[in-house]
């Protein structure tokens, strides 16, 4: 099921049905465990498909996964200010769970990320995979 959750969200636009795990937010509500899309850089016109994923997650803060430019297996954990990110990368969407997150399990995945290393593979372990484990809804 887990599985099923996180295919239909990086395919939102193209699966029926993606509004049963999610719905979109407006910027005014944002809040703790959103997940905020931006188009990947360089590929603006595959918008629908292709996104990098940050959490919100409070203060006006975003936590995100990205991998590294020298092509390693290590990727980068990083939180940063929102307002930077999307004056960084423009336009983007903010997907929130329905029924909500558990904010405890949130912030103490948020705590875990932040202080360990993280291995990223395009196919198996990126943004979106990361996104979905903050919100306990994937492995990681």
């Amino acid at each position: 099921e887990r599985e099923l959750e996180a295919i239909q969200f990086l395919l939102h636009k193209s699966i029926p049905g993606h509004e049963e795990t999610f719905y979109e937010v407006s910027e005014t509500e944002i809040q703790p465990g959103d997940i905020v899309l931006f188009p990947i850089e360089n590929l603006q016109s595959l918008y629908c498909l292709f996104k990098h994923a940050a959490v919100y997650v409070g203060d006006g803060e975003v936590i995100h996964f990205q991998g590294l430019k020298d092509k390693s297996s290590t990727g980068r954990v990083s939180k940063e200010g929102f307002h930077a990110l999307k004056k960084a990368r423009g336009k983007f969407q903010i997907w929130r769970k329905r029924g909500g997150i558990k904010v405890n399990e949130f912030r103490a995945r948020v705590r875990q990320a932040m202080n360990n290393v993280a291995y990223y593979n395009l196919g198996t372990k990126h943004c979106i995979h990361f996104a979905l484990w903050l919100l306990g809804l994937e492995d990681f």
